[in-house]
């Protein structure tokens, strides 16, 4: 297959990535050559953002390159970006895992072992990284927001990316560190059956919505039924910046949530922007393009969602459904309560319970 790259002339598609280098020692533009040596599709990124398109812009994942010589071009140009590597386009998936804790077991049991790569993001927390590996033939795996669970971390392969050694980590108590490079294993065949096949319609990439997507998010989702969330949901991602974490970081994440809940209509997509737009504009320095690009990421990531599943996982979590949270409100606002109604199985019970009460005066 020929692709296309930015400058509008054709390049062969490289072959796919089979074993990640030992980088260490070398400087960042030294890396990322060796990577792209490697047949990994590297893309120069800011470091303090971490955001895939901070320097090549929308369509990063169609730019991100093998050539060792573009490669040098890139990172000689900019001797103080970060490297990113571009996961699916180069034959490769990662778990990327945020909560070891809450691995599945079955998930949980390929990581533990040591017949893979793994690069390390915090000094202090076993399996906190990216687990890497080789993407069967034939098969092409997005980036699905949900597998085996939620909670551990997420999946990462077409139009995915990492940042990777030797990007200084903007955190404290963070690194980027392979503790294990080398040959790249196939990805194993009871986690591969898991994994839904790539679809770039229903499954977005980051950054690939379009402004007028946008625009008919916001128009399409309207009803407020639970606004007290947003606030919530404010208040966790304040609680994060508090800690230190980077504002990039923290709105990438935060962002599709809210407008996923502003789709199962807990809320207005608009008034979610609004409240968290100022949580972008602190530290300064931030640029219109980057609040675009996050929006179009947030809203992708809302289409791409297998939103029926989330939501009813949620409202279970909450203990009544959003039909049943309305009826609740309009009854209180009509000044009366909501009738308290028992199945037809608690009614039975309650009736042998005053019996049997009865029978023991």
């Amino acid at each position: 297959m020929t692709l296309i790259n930015f400058n509008g002339r054709p390049r062969p598609e490289s072959p796919p990535c089979t074993r990640i280098p030992d980088v260490s020692g070398l400087t960042v533009p030294e890396a990322a050559v060796e990577y792209a040596r490697h047949g990994i599709r590297v893309l120069p990124i800011d470091p303090a953002t971490k955001h895939p398109g901070s320097i090549l812009g929308a369509g990063w994942q169609d730019q991100a390159s093998a050539d060792p010589g573009r490669v040098m071009h890139w990172f000689g140009l900019r001797p103080l970006a970060g490297v990113g590597l571009v996961l699916g386009q180069s034959g490769l998936l990662v778990f990327d895992v945020d909560d070891a804790d809450v691995l599945p077991l079955k998930l949980r049991r390929h990581l533990t072992r040591d017949d893979h790569p793994y690069q390390a993001t915090r000094s202090n927390i076993p399996l906190r990284g990216h687990h890497v590996y080789r993407l069967p033939e034939g098969r092409k795996i997005g980036c699905p927001t949900r597998f085996l669970g939620a909670g551990w971390g997420e999946v990462k392969s077409m139009s995915g990316f990492i940042v990777a050694q030797p990007t200084p980590h903007t955190r404290p108590g963070g690194m980027y560190l392979w503790m294990r490079s080398g040959d790249v294993p196939e990805l194993p065949a009871e986690l591969a059956e898991r994994l839904p096949e790539y679809n770039p319609v229903s499954q977005l990439s980051a950054g690939s919505a379009g402004v007028d997507e946008v625009r008919r998010f916001l128009d399409l989702h309207t009803v407020a039924d639970r606004p007290g969330m947003l606030g919530a949901l404010v208040r966790r991602a304040e609680d994060a910046l508090g800690e230190g974490e980077p504002r990039h970081e923290v709105l990438v994440r935060v962002l599709p949530q809210a407008l996923r809940e502003a789709s199962w209509g807990w809320y207005s997509a608009a008034s979610a922007l609004s409240a968290l737009e100022p949580l972008f504009h602190r530290g300064g320095g931030n640029t219109a393009r980057e609040w675009v690009g996050l929006q179009r990421h947030a809203v992708a990531a809302a289409l791409a969602d297998d939103g029926d599943e989330r939501r009813r996982e949620a409202e279970e979590r909450l203990g009544v459904s959003a039909h049943e949270w309305r009826a609740q409100r309009e009854a209180k606002q009509r000044g009366r309560s909501r009738p308290f109604r028992l199945t037809r199985d608690q009614a039975a019970a309650l009736v042998v319970q005053r019996y049997s009460d009865r029978g023991d005066r």
